[in-house]
């Protein structure tokens, strides 16, 4: 592992109700959520799903908004803090949708995630096996952060180092 890289470790003496993440190295506060950026959220959540770069908040009228989602997360550039936070509650979206498509469905083949792109997309999608891979990588990313909020509760997403996300 890179000396930049954070590692999530157990603590060393287990206890059944205490759980802990350790992070060995010093996290810079770039990659740190702030008490400005809670403020600012705060006041009016809608901020947070309209960054500069792109919104992830359809119009009223779209008749299309998953398309209009998928189209904002496959365009989205992750450059702040801020962008990857958005990114990790993007990813479980994208597993909470494949969840409530594939009830009790634990493993996915790339059958259902053909018919997840025809529904997104439509049946014209023309590069099938980018929208697979797009696709199953959003779910992948989401599992893993619904495995840390069942753990360790919704908030954990936003207490993370955004250098954290991106190893993890």
């Amino acid at each position: 592992m890179e000396p930049s890289q954070h590692s999530l470790e157990p603590p060393s003496k287990k206890q059944p109700h205490l759980e802990a993440i350790c992070i060995k190295t010093p996290v810079l506060e770039e990659h740190k959520f702030t008490s400005e950026e809670y403020k600012t959220w705060s006041e009016d959540v809608s901020i947070f799903w309209k960054p500069s770069s792109v919104s992830f908040i359809p119009e009223e009228t779209s008749c299309e908004p998953i398309c209009f989602i998928y189209y904002a997360t496959v365009q989205f550039d992750s450059k702040t803090h801020g962008d990857c936070l958005r990114g990790r509650y993007l990813a479980l979206f994208w597993f909470d949708y494949f969840k409530a498509r594939y009830p009790g469905q634990e493993a996915a083949y790339d059958r259902e995630y053909v018919d997840l792109g025809h529904t997104i997309l439509g049946s014209a999608s023309a590069d099938t096996e980018a929208l697979v891979s797009r696709l199953r990588e959003f779910v992948k990313a989401g599992r893993r952060y619904n495995m840390l909020t069942t753990k360790f509760g919704d908030g954990i997403l936003l207490i993370l180092p955004s250098s954290v996300g991106r190893t993890t």
